[in-house]
């Protein structure tokens, strides 16, 4: 298969994709990656969301991880089918 810059394009275009993200990474942690996500990244895969995953679910983190754009939803880290079922997916 060739790759052109017309593929790249329509490949970037046409992706949507989940993310689960752990807030407490080693090397860089969830708050580094949504930003560099956002910066670096959500321009040209706009359609990804992002679900947080916390042991931390103060109200202000969530107003904060909230924010970003991509984050459709902030879970406590027993994650359940119920919390899965219930991702607001549609948007």
């Amino acid at each position: 298969m060739i790759i052109t810059a017309e593929l790249s394009a329509t490949f970037i275009e046409s992706y949507s994709g989940l993310i689960f993200l752990d807030l407490n990474m080693l090397v860089m942690n969830g708050w580094e990656f949504l930003d560099e996500f956002t910066t670096n990244y959500y321009p040209k895969f706009n359609k990804t969301r992002i679900v947080i995953l916390s042991s931390s679910t103060t109200p202000s983190e969530k107003a904060k991880g909230l924010n970003y754009p991509m984050v459709i939803d902030f879970l406590s880290k027993s994650l359940t089918i119920h919390a899965l079922k219930a991702l607001p997916l549609g948007e």
